[in-house]
């Protein structure tokens, strides 16, 4: 018995695949008491040494819970009058950055803008639509700073569908004004893995 709870002490005392490593680990404890109780005949070191193999293989085993960045995408997009539909002549230009958590489903943007017609009478996210076409508002802005320059600063959860949309480069935002209440300026977004 002494042999069998040295083994049981080399394995990590936290579940790294939660149930099924629990599972897994019961099977192995139970299919190694045999083989334990055999191995005790040859010597308490081939015990010690099983125990320290074990050990390094759940070691070298672990998952890598450090790695966030197969999560977090940055976000950017440049708007023009030409991307409208249908396009607006206009000097105006507009910025999009950001970024974008996967895991969280948290995206954050900072849409910053000049030489507008006048003030952003409204602002949003569209899709599903690539560059050309036309798609309904699914997220409102607010708008931070307005005027003919001015930006928006923002976070939102997207629901999975709008996040599909966003890795798939089919959501754009668009500024209105008064002068053009359709959108004055529209830029697509698109993403990149960190």
């Amino acid at each position: 018995m002494q042999y069998i709870c040295q083994f049981i002490f080399c394995f990590p005392q936290y579940s790294v695949f939660g149930d099924v490593f629990v599972f897994q680990l019961q099977i192995i404890f139970v299919y190694k008491k045999n083989i334990l109780m055999k191995i005790k005949l040859f010597s308490r070191g081939m015990v010690v040494a099983l125990c320290a193999s074990a050990s390094l293989f759940f070691v070298a085993c672990d998952k890598d819970d450090n790695d966030d960045n197969d999560d977090m995408y940055t976000v950017s997009g440049n708007a023009t009058g030409a991307q409208e539909t249908p396009a607006v002549t206009t000097s105006a230009t507009g910025t999009l950055t950001g970024t974008y958590n996967a895991r969280t489903n948290q995206l954050q943007y900072t849409i910053s803008w000049n030489g507008l017609s006048g003030d952003v009478s409204v602002a949003h996210f569209h899709g599903p639509a690539l560059a050309g076409v036309a798609a309904p508002p699914i997220i409102d802005l607010t708008v931070t700073t307005n005027g003919t320059t001015g930006n928006i600063v923002g976070t939102t959860t997207l629901a999975d569908s709008t996040e599909t949309h966003l890795l798939n480069g089919r959501l754009y935002y668009n500024l209105h004004t008064l002068a053009n209440p359709n959108g004055e300026i529209r830029g697509q977004v698109s993403t990149s893995q960190q």
